[in-house]
């Protein structure tokens, strides 16, 4: 497993924490459960380390995948910079969830107002995320593009025998 690997699994992770840890903010706060606000403050710390964790994967997957075929530099370009801006987002995410988190433990009345800054903050966080993500998966998902699709073909048609040598070296032969 290298890098890219690494980036590739622990995408998904600030991306899916963040909805669910606002699904579960949310509910907490409206329903005034301790239990799921503190949850919800917990999922968010954690999501914000795997988003550093993914940031920093990002430059080694970069030179990983920009040579490949049908990969564009300008796709690459959009993902990074909105990672960079999404970065920022979740890092302050996950550092009001522990202020939050720190007024709970210590019952400071503050502890209120911390959940609904964080409710807000992980809103504008969950699009980040999803922007993000959107555009990661343009890079190696062509149907996320739209383009025409018979270029697809072409290309494929082109790739047929590099693709067809690839599958047989790995055991894998077409008829």
């Amino acid at each position: 497993m290298d890098i890219t690997h690494l980036h590739l699994i622990f995408a998904h992770f600030p991306i899916i924490g963040t909805i669910f840890g606002f699904a579960l903010l949310a509910y907490g706060y409206f329903t005034k459960n301790m239990l799921l606000k503190k949850t919800a403050l917990v999922t968010f710390i954690i999501v914000a380390i795997f988003g550093l964790a993914v940031f920093l994967t990002g430059d080694g997957t970069k030179e990983t995948v920009q040579n490949l075929p049908g990969i564009t530099e300008k796709t690459i370009d959009t993902h990074e910079e909105l990672a960079e801006k999404a970065i920022w987002f979740i890092g302050v995410l996950g550092a009001v969830s522990l202020i939050a988190l720190y007024f709970a433990i210590k019952n400071n009345k503050r502890f209120k107002m911390m959940c609904m800054v964080a409710l807000i903050i992980s809103i504008l966080t969950m699009g980040m995320m999803v922007m993000v993500g959107y555009t990661g998966g343009q890079i190696r998902h062509i149907e996320l593009i739209k383009i025409d699709h018979s270029a697809i073909w072409l290309i494929l048609k082109s790739r047929h025998k590099l693709f067809t040598e690839v599958l047989e070296s790995s055991g894998i032969y077409l008829i």
